[in-house]
């Protein structure tokens, strides 16, 4: 018996692009946040309810929330970054759970467990409730790196 599989690197491209088309439009959220664009990308995040499986009244409702947590919990993202990211969220169709690491004061974390809720992942975060130790010259090494130094290369080290 024949199975007929799709090639991986084909399959990995596939799930993988939606989120990286997000993610090259991601480097202009800052810009963005900072030229006073909010409003408008926020009635896009809605309007995009319009042909998405979270629908117009579900977004209107993620964006009321969304400013309500930014009124009353400090949080080190824009406003633009919490609607990107969740878009990106949303708009990916590959399962799996979201994970965040650094949960500041709890409003991203917020954020996340409202879009993670709506899209039917699990949300897991992680903190170290204090700052993070400096990370020795053995840590900084990829970890296969670390099992023998005797390949490792001047421009390899680090990598």
């Amino acid at each position: 018996m024949r199975v007929s599989r799709r090639p991986r690197r084909r399959l990995d491209r596939v799930l993988a692009e939606p989120f990286l088309r997000r993610i090259r439009q991601l480097s202009i959220v800052r810009n963005l946040a900072r030229s006073g664009e909010y409003h408008r990308l926020r009635a896009v995040f809605i309007d995009h309810g319009r042909a998405s499986r979270v629908d117009v009244g579900q977004r209107e409702e993620i964006v009321r929330r969304f400013e309500e947590i930014d009124r009353h919990v400090a949080i080190a993202s824009t406003r633009v970054e919490g609607l990107a990211l969740s878009e990106i969220m949303i708009s990916i169709s590959a399962p799996g759970d979201v994970v965040e690491c650094g949960c500041y004061s709890g409003g991203s974390t917020a954020k996340l467990s409202i879009v993670a809720a709506l899209t039917g992942r699990r949300l897991h975060v992680f903190d170290s409730f204090e700052v993070l130790p400096q990370v020795d010259e053995w840590n900084r090494l990829a970890f296969h790196s670390r099992r023998s130094r005797a390949w490792v290369t001047e421009w390899t080290a680090g990598a």
